[in-house]
């Protein structure tokens, strides 16, 4: 309850840090646009654009990416070597992985928007709100940005793109974030 209150009073718009893994996620099933509906201060550290726009040019949906960090609607921030590579020790995370939780600690943000699951364990006991692609599909309909066609369209299609597993979609089904009509 308290969820979808604080989305109806506006609550949506926090400083968020984004991974790679839900911005690839959302570009695959063309919705990255839920992004600017749902957050106004984006954050990601550089390796996050070199994953997502120059190693990851092939992507279905890299160009929309670059666009979000053209735009400026994804602000890229350096993040300190040392407290990256402090991170990376601490937490068991590979560099990539450390330097967006170290940009979170470094920003003073508590949300991340990250779908990999070892940083989103590795955060969340670090005491991150952990927010994934389908987080942001279910706020997108409970908030109105997406319809229901729309929405199960998206969450069918990251289903089969094994960008949610099949074991996952049945729990959240059960726990009724399967909306029905």
């Amino acid at each position: 309850m308290y969820v979808l209150l604080s989305i109806l009073l506006g609550d949506i718009m926090r400083k968020s840090v984004v991974d790679s893994s839900t911005l690839i996620s959302l570009a695959k099933i063309d919705l990255l646009s839920i992004l600017t509906k749902l957050r106004e201060n984006l954050l990601a550290p550089p390796i996050v654009k070199n994953e997502t726009v120059i190693r990851g040019a092939d992507y279905h949906g890299s160009a929309g990416i670059e666009g979000l960090f053209k735009k400026n609607v994804i602000k890229i921030i350096d993040v300190p070597m040392e407290l990256r590579n402090n991170v990376a020790v601490q937490y068991g995370l590979k560099k990539e992985d450390a330097e967006v939780l170290a940009l979170a600690i470094e920003e003073g943000v508590t949300e991340l928007l990250v779908n990999d699951v070892k940083l989103s364990k590795r955060a969340e006991t670090a005491g991150f709100e952990i927010i994934s692609a389908f987080d942001l599909l279910y706020e997108s309909l409970l908030v109105g940005v997406l319809d229901y066609d729309r929405y199960s369209s998206a969450f069918d299609t990251l289903v089969r793109g094994g960008e949610i597993s099949s074991k996952l979609a049945l729990f959240y089904k059960l726990m009724g974030l399967e909306v029905e009509k």
